[in-house]
């Protein structure tokens, strides 16, 4: 593997290749708390299957520029920065692969560049179609009384303070109840809405077996580096996105599709966007995989990358430029 840095769109990203240069492009895109690394069981095996494979540390993560503009992390500007960096790679053609946080860029550099990406896939978090009214007013009506993390995130300076001082009881949490072990104990019903995180979801002082302590410390150190505000941004940005994709309102991912998520995942089929997705990705395969819960590419990786290997297959032709 090979750790390159680029600027895009004025901020300088970080990421990194593996492959030979010309085949056909991967484009590796994490989600939240997370960092290139998530990827580091798929990353050889896509190389060694002909793949030219990029994993990119977002904005905000990793080795990667915080821009200090909270509005820079819609998914408009974050889909163009993965149209911008696979030119400035001299391709055409990519197909995206995100999990959480990523998935949505997955999407919407299907969405925005259909001439460009041939397939796509997504991971844990589905599409389906741009909501009829703002996400904040969603999430407002339907948790008004009970706390939910996403809320929580939306004051810049709030979570950073409680988080940043607790990180590893931060990420413990955040790893272990949204995996598949845990049964699904990502819930916060019984929560007040003005609870703080670590009081709805604690500190469970222990890691899911997935994660050993080295592993962990990985991104530990991640984000000690530059805080939680650059990824934390990402929250904030729901809005923003559907302020600027009123013209996306009636246009579906037409190209080939590929959704995997976790049996006991439980974002995937939080709101009705998994029962909406067939008509709005008309052409998506989706696959869930048993005993497994939001972090399937670290969970299951074999699984994972065997059924990634299997839909992408049928794109391997060289599309560089």
């Amino acid at each position: 593997m090979e750790h390159r840095y680029i600027t895009i769109n004025d901020l300088k990203l970080h990421f990194v290749t593996a492959g030979t240069p010309g085949a056909p492009l991967v484009v590796l895109i994490h989600g939240f708390p997370e960092f290139w690394y998530s990827w580091r069981h798929q990353i050889e095996r896509l190389a060694q299957d002909g793949f030219y494979v990029v994993a990119l540390d977002m904005p905000g993560y990793g080795e990667s520029e915080c821009s200090k503009d909270v509005s820079r992390y819609n998914q408009v500007a974050l889909s163009d920065d993965a149209a911008a960096l696979v030119s400035a790679l001299g391709y055409d053609t990519f197909i995206p692969v995100g999990h959480d946080y990523g998935a949505p860029t997955a999407w919407h550099c299907a969405l925005r560049f259909p001439e460009r990406v041939p397939a796509v896939v997504g991971m844990s978090i589905p599409y389906g179609g741009r909501p009829p009214v703002s996400p904040s007013k969603g999430f407002k009506r339907l948790f008004e009384r009970q706390f939910f993390y996403i809320n929580y995130f939306q004051t810049p300076g709030v979570a950073e303070a409680e988080l940043e001082a607790n990180l590893e009881g931060f990420l413990r949490s955040f790893f272990y109840y949204s995996s598949g072990e845990s049964g699904g104990q990502f819930d916060t019903s019984s929560s007040a809405a003005d609870s703080s995180y670590l009081e709805a979801l604690p500190d469970p002082k222990r890691l899911p077996e997935w994660l050993d302590e080295t592993h962990f410390q990985k991104y530990v150190e991640n984000f000690k580096r530059n805080g939680l505000h650059g990824p934390l941004n990402y929250y904030r940005n729901f809005d923003e996105t559907w302020n600027k994709t009123e013209d996306l309102v009636e246009r579906k991912i037409e190209c080939p599709a590929l959704f995997l998520s976790g049996e006991y995942d439980p974002v995937t089929k939080f709101g009705a966007e998994y029962e909406r997705m067939d008509q709005w990705v008309p052409r998506v395969q989706k696959v869930e995989i048993p005993n497994c819960g939001h972090w399937i590419q670290q969970e299951a990786p074999q699984k994972v990358t065997d059924r990634m290997l299997e839909f992408l297959n049928d794109f391997k032709c060289s599309d560089s430029a």
